[in-house]
């Protein structure tokens, strides 16, 4: 009897341990892919970033050569007149476009945090799957 109830305990506490082994190397597993996304994460937030910062000298650019063209036009002739409207025309155009491009950039580089959490809830998903199917395995058919 006491010989039955050892072997109980040592099977118990085996198993026990295979298990917290078993967890321990899941959750290393998650943690190491963790990282892994922050540091994406982190690489494409400061990729963006001086990106952001060039946007913004170009868009100063286009409106010190806007202001420019505004001071011409009571100083030239007519026909550069109609040039400097299509030129402006022109600057006012791809001022919108980088306007709509500069707010995609920032709107990316401040939810950093988002695509953190977007990042981990994928990796947890992932994770819980594979424990999913790990727990539905069977000892083969003696």
């Amino acid at each position: 009897m006491a010989k039955t109830l050892k072997d109980l305990v040592l099977a118990l506490l085996n198993a026990t341990l295979i298990l917290l082994a078993l967890c321990l190397f899941l959750a290393w597993k998650t943690v190491d892919r963790a990282n892994q996304v922050a540091d994406t994460v982190q690489d494409t937030v400061q990729v963006v970033t001086p990106l952001r910062n060039d946007m913004q000298d170009v868009a100063a650019q286009l409106n010190a050569l806007r202001g420019e063209i505004k001071a011409l036009d009571t100083e030239t002739a007519r026909d550069d007149l109609l040039q400097l409207a299509k030129i402006q025309s022109q600057l006012d155009a791809l001022n919108t476009r980088l306007s709509a491009a500069q707010t995609r950039i920032d709107d990316l580089a401040d939810r950093p945090g988002q695509l953190l959490d977007q990042a981990i809830e994928t990796t947890a998903d992932t994770v819980a799957a594979r424990v999913t199917t790990l727990r539905g395995c069977v000892p083969a058919p003696s």
